[in-house]
């Protein structure tokens, strides 16, 4: 009798291990689903600092973050399309980086 109760308290056991091993596992895939997803901008490009891969634009609020209209600084993923120059409108998408930071990661002429 005694073998057949450890028997059952270890299958319970067991299940139980493998129930919260798996409950883990769906917790770490929502935790990335949650992470911030790019964000959309429209703006005038007002200055280029092409050594620091960093551009100045004056850009329409961003309700998605609770961004005011501001002129700000933004860190370039890739280097800036040739076709853009300052004074042009222009549309942008950016993501946060670890270090939030946002950086725009696409850049065209609106």
């Amino acid at each position: 009798m005694k073998t057949l109760t450890l028997v059952i308290a270890l299958t319970f056991a067991i299940g139980g291990m493998a129930q919260a091993a798996s409950h883990e596992h769906d917790m770490s895939q929502h935790q990335m689903a949650m992470q911030p997803a790019n964000q959309q901008g429209v703006g005038i490009i007002k200055a280029v600092n092409t050594k620091a891969g960093k551009v100045q634009i004056a850009h329409e609020p961003i309700a998605a973050l609770g961004w005011p209209s501001m002129t700000m600084w933004f860190v370039l993923q890739n280097p800036m399309p040739a076709d853009i120059k300052i004074g042009d409108a222009v549309q942008f998408e950016m993501q946060e980086n670890d270090k939030k930071q946002w950086v725009i990661v696409k850049i065209a002429r609106k």
